[in-house]
């Protein structure tokens, strides 16, 4: 049997009418934006984050509205999970990972003045000597 905590029902009973309304919108923002960053990547450059960003938000939105999930437990997995793949949309999106297809050597110049360093995240600005 159905309890009111559950799925749509706790979304109107906790939020009203227009708080359902915008929580359908951000499941729906959810998805478009974590496939969106997969298929807007080329196949051979898109990464283990991504395809396990989708494979974890798919059935979390579709489960909470099919298997009626309860708001609490839904925001504590879904948030966690797009926030990772925002914070790697913004790395990649600053140059800051190399293309997995084509792993770039320790030291070797990406693009000029630019070297890659493969102990942080970042690619690191070569500074030009001191004379």
């Amino acid at each position: 049997m159905r309890q009111p905590h559950e799925g749509p029902v706790h979304i109107l009973l906790v939020t009203g009418a227009i708080g359902a309304t915008f929580f359908i919108i951000f499941c729906f923002a959810l998805l478009f934006y974590a496939f969106g960053s997969i298929l807007k990547t080329r196949p051979s450059e898109v990464s283990p984050i991504q395809i396990w960003t989708g494979a974890l938000l798919l059935p979390q939105v579709l489960g909470f509205f099919i298997v009626f999930g309860d708001l609490t437990y839904f925001l504590i997995q879904v948030c966690p999970v797009i926030a990772l793949l925002y914070r790697f949309e913004r790395i990649k999106d600053l140059g800051g990972l190399a293309p997995s297809a084509s792993p770039t050597p320790h030291g070797e110049e990406v693009e000029p003045g630019i070297v890659w360093q493969p102990e942080g995240p970042y690619l690191q600005t070569r500074q030009p000597p001191v004379s």
